[in-house]
């Protein structure tokens, strides 16, 4: 029984020791960088996603400008982009 509880404290160490702390720390610093890189993710997406917003109503002001009922969005004003 010795034996196993010794192995177990060099396999866990025991919640308020120096190591313990330590890997906790190491644990912290990489949950944040990956919660950063999902933040710089998002924040291209929203950019592409507010600069095809923009040009949509771009597109759909135009077309009211020219009087159209109706356009195609995959090629209306696209070489204005």
């Amino acid at each position: 029984m010795k034996i196993l509880s010794r192995i177990q404290t060099i396999a866990a160490p025991a919640v308020d020791t120096l190591p313990w702390h330590e890997e906790n720390i190491r644990n912290q610093e990489r949950y944040l960088n990956e919660k950063k890189k999902d933040l710089e993710r998002l924040q291209k997406e929203v950019k592409e996603i507010e600069e095809d917003l923009k040009f949509y109503k771009k597109q759909l002001s135009e077309a009211k400008r020219l009087k159209k009922d109706k356009f195609d969005s995959d090629r209306f004003l696209k070489n204005k982009r």
